[in-house]
């Protein structure tokens, strides 16, 4: 059912409600509104109706007609509602479009037409709406706004680092964590080049308390010996009430004592890098923590988070005990972390799902990015950099070169992800593969996209001694360059350091299988598969040229309903693999502990060229019966492995340990029940250094970077060769493309550029942010802002909506007959019909701009006189503009209500 209702229905209706006349004293319509003519959305109109339009737009029809718009009397202005009305007709079509695009069981055939019609159609609207049709107002196929403004920037260069609290209690009291040995170093680079040593022991204070104050001024008592401008300070955090709620009763409690953290200040001119003498090796593990559906008996809401712990190796091993350093919960838009890694400057590289509109301030394009998050020693982020893909991207390994200056990120994409070498199925459903490596400040160097016949999703990425990327992952149907074994494929892709695809392989029986390890050495590439569900090892050895070759095969035996978390390789470059099984009697060498029955994790060391010798070694980690193993990091000859172990009624545990793979012995186990009794690591770390007098005074290992990178490309989900539209007055639309190395200062140019000068771009600051600012010069001329194509929108990742720019946007509101008015339809020029709910939501958007279009008819229809700016009734029965904007209210959800 549809119901129609036109304007001056709605206007009647709602002044009846206000109490204010329809037609002014005595009752009669309005002079006014007799001459305006039918709108086609009126009852009484005999316009082409929506199922009409479609049709003859199917055959060939253009939306926008204005020989179709034929006006039923002569008014003032006749020109321009006769644009109006056809602009009307050719929006109403598009959303007929849109709807036809939502119907069930529609073919292919028919999504496709609709959809080049579709796309005809927005190019008819924005074209039509270029040529500036209207003379009584104007009309913006985006938003109206006198300044655009980005809602992502540039983090300012700061200074100054800030410790987590370290203490709290008397200003002036002994902190308990700074007795004992804590000595620690910093090595000052200044702008010459020169670098400046400074060592601290908290020992030379002797019989002096360790208080903060009393450390601050022994801290800055050495600096100040030693030539440098870097300070500490001693930071107070003042306590605040804590309230409690018991039933209907709130209790304030007492204010507790103050905390204290220090603060280093520094500059530019003086990099610091923190070392320490003595160290132990830190793990990180990122867990899921809570429930992550809704409790099918209590009905309790999904409330997973998801979190980073760092573990001390040397400290309590009991549950929650004083092993855990710190817990960081990260953002709320994180929907998924499989893998961490920690770089040889003790940083920690998480890489994550994200979903929402932001992250540390930054947009993501489609439904879902992966983002690269890197964090200190100490927890804190040091930047987030994401992938920037179009539609919908995830994340499934993570790799850090020897040398820590490149990091590896391989994940799946749909949809566009421009800038990558390689080819892609972006036109269809399928997942393709990809692989990116950025630099350790997260500069994006190069990325690579290879596609599948029916996707294909990574597992492990590893960089090999030569700087070579090698990406294991599995596939129903063929890789690129690769030929289907049949079922589920495992495979192996090699790129060279500079993102070319160098060697394809596809691996596995004619059942189901999987690649989910990877390493490589000198000699070739190690690969561990889960091959009908037998763990199996195979070598890719590398020939005369430099090309690989299949080589040996291992199979370790029946998982039985087990897995594999991961490979690595010991110091002496044997293989080191864990995972889970049921089977007893694994075919990995001597069995230096043995199972203890149930679902067990395992680690297994193998010789390197999968040969069975007798250093074979082949431990079943007795952690508690039903312990899966999800995660594998080598680091000193030791294995590190992470899982869930079954409490029972409980729930279900997350535990870490540290397994010798020559002896089998646990040397440190923490377990974490984690919200609800439930926790799921899902990937673990390990700095060997990780853990020093640093923690005790919350400095991170390594080097602080106060600048950080100023380009587009890192701080915001932009690629190179994106790019939006710029237009002045009714000039042509010019591009503002994205290149390698831009910075918001360089994009300024290209803006002022392409503007011709009419209006102005520049850079403002804002909360510690640099932010694009463009505004018009005068009120003579409009900017406007149009979004790039076909994946490629630079203006979204900036936090930029498509619109008009214009100097009379802060009075188009006011009831002044004398300044015509803007409207916004605030419709996006990328609108897509590819999916249904890409359709309703694409039906949504333009039912909302039809309402615009029919209150520009009625503020045309009933032109508002100075003297009637209240916000009740006119006194002439013409609109006010509130009651303008209810009449709106009324159309769109009548609109909404009859489908």
């Amino acid at each position: 059912m549809t119901i129609s209702i036109d304007a001056s229905t709605l206007l009647s209706f709602y002044q009846a409600r206000s109490g204010a006349s329809a037609a002014g004293s005595g009752g009669s319509t309005s002079a006014a509104a007799v001459l305006a003519p039918t709108p086609p959305w009126s009852s009484k109109s005999n316009a082409t109706q929506q199922s009409a339009l479609v049709t003859s737009i199917l055959s060939g029809r253009k939306f926008i007609d204005t020989t179709a718009a034929k006006l039923d009397t002569t008014a003032k202005n006749s020109a321009d509602y006769k644009n109006l009305f056809a602009l009307y007709q050719g929006l109403n079509a598009l959303e007929g479009v849109a709807k036809a695009a939502t119907a069930p069981n529609l073919s292919a055939v028919d999504l496709s037409q609709l959809t080049t019609r579709f796309t005809a159609g927005q190019a008819e609207v924005n074209s039509f709406l270029n040529a500036a049709p209207f003379t009584a107002f104007t009309v913006s196929q985006g938003a109206v706004s006198d300044t655009a403004k980005t809602t992502v920037g540039v983090k300012r260069e700061v200074d100054t680092f800030n410790t987590g609290v370290l203490f709290t209690g008397a200003a002036n009291a002994e902190v308990p964590a700074l007795t004992g040995d804590v000595k620690f170093s910093v090595a000052l680079k200044k702008a010459s080049g020169t670098v400046v040593n400074v060592d601290f022991d908290l020992a030379d204070l002797g019989s002096t308390p360790r208080s903060l104050p009393n450390v601050v001024i022994y801290l800055n008592s050495k600096l100040q010996a030693a030539g440098v401008a870097t300070r500490f300070a001693n930071v107070r955090i003042p306590a605040v009430a804590q309230t409690v709620k018991s039933g209907s009763t709130t209790t304030t409690l007492p204010v507790g004592a103050d905390s204290f953290s220090l603060q280093l200040k520094g500059t530019s001119a003086e990099i610091p890098t923190f070392s320490a003498a003595t160290s132990a090796p830190a793990v990180y593990i990122a867990t899921t923590t809570g429930r992550t559906t809704a409790d099918a008996v209590t009905g309790a809401a999904a409330d997973a988070s998801r979190q980073v712990l760092k573990f001390d190796t040397t400290g309590d091993t009991s549950v929650g005990g004083a092993s855990k350093l710190f817990g960081r919960t990260l953002p709320a838009n994180v929907a998924a972390v499989r893998s961490t890694v920690t770089g040889p400057d003790g940083s920690i590289y998480v890489l994550a799902d994200l979903t929402g509109s932001t992250t540390d301030g930054q947009t993501i394009k489609g439904k879902q990015d992966v983002g690269l998050l890197k964090y200190d020693s100490a927890g804190d982020l040091v930047f987030n950099r994401t992938v920037g893909a179009s539609d919908t991207a995830s994340g499934y390994a993570l790799s850090v070169s020897a040398d820590g200056k490149s990091v590896a990120v391989a994940g799946t994409v749909t949809g566009a992800l421009d800038g990558t070498q390689g080819s892609a199925s972006t036109t269809t459903t399928n997942a393709d593969s990809f692989v990116s490596v950025f630099d350790a400040t997260g500069e994006e160097s190069w990325t690579a996209r290879r596609s599948s016949t029916s996707g294909a999703q990574p597992t492990a990425v590893s960089f090999g001694p030569d700087g070579k990327v090698y990406v294991v992952g599995s596939a129903t149907g063929a890789v690129q360059g690769g030929t289907a074994q049949g079922g589920q494929d495992g495979w192996l892709q090699a790129f060279s350091d500079k993102g070319a695809a160098l060697y394809t392989s596809q691996i596995g029986t004619t059942a189901t299988d999987r690649s989910v390890g990877v390493s490589a050495d000198a000699n070739g590439v190690a690969v561990a598969s889960v091959e009908n569900g037998h763990a199996v090892l195979r070598r890719f050895d590398f020939d005369g040229s430099g090309a690989l070759q299949a080589g040996a095969v291992r199979d370790l035996g029946d998982l039985q309903g087990g897995d594999i978390a991961g490979l690595g390789r010991a110091d002496d470059g044997s293989l080191v693999i864990a995972g889970s099984t049921h089977n007893a009697a694994l075919a990995a060498g001597t069995i230096t502990t043995g199972y203890a029955g149930g679902k067990s994790a395992f680690v297994a060391n193998v010789s390197a060229d999968l040969g069975a010798a007798s250093s074979d070694r082949l431990t079943y980690v007795n952690v508690g019966t039903e312990a899966t193993a999800t995660a594998l990091t080598v680091s000193g000859g030791k294995a590190y492995i992470a899982g869930q172990l079954d409490d029972g009624a409980k729930g279900k545990l997350g535990y870490g340990a540290q397994i010798d793979v020559r002896t089998g012995a646990v040397g440190w186990k923490d377990t974490n029940r984690g919200a609800d009794n439930l926790s799921a690591p899902s990937a673990i770390a390990v700095d060997a250094q990780g853990v020093s007098a640093l923690d005790k005074l919350g400095l991170p290992r390594g080097t602080l970077n106060y600048a950080g990178s100023q380009t587009l490309t890192a701080n915001t989900s932009i690629r190179t060769g994106d790019q939006f539209f710029v237009r002045s007055g009714t000039g042509a639309a010019k591009p503002v493309t994205i290149e390698a190395g831009e910075t918001l200062k360089t994009l300024v140019v290209k803006i002022n550029r392409a503007l011709g000068f009419t209006g102005k771009a520049e850079v403002v600051t804002a909360n510690g942010y640099d932010q694009l600012k463009i505004t018009p010069l005068n009120d003579r001329t409009d900017v406007s802002l149009q979004s790039g194509k076909g994946g490629r929108d630079a203006l979204a990742s900036l936090g930029l909506s498509e619109g008009l720019v214009t100097l009379d946007a802060s009075t188009t509101a006011k009831l002044d007959p004398n300044t015509p008015k803007t409207y916004g339809l605030k419709l996006p020029t990328t609108l897509s019909i590819s999916s249904t709910a890409a359709a309703k939501s694409a039906s949504v958007l333009i039912s909302s701009a039809l309402t615009t279009l029919q209150i520009a008819y009625s503020d045309l229809a009933f032109p508002a006189s100075k003297t009637t700016a209240k916000a009740g009734s006119t006194g002439t029965g013409q609109p006010t503009a509130y009651q303008t904007s209810r009449i709106a209210d009324y159309q769109l959800a009548l609109a909404r209500l009859s489908g």
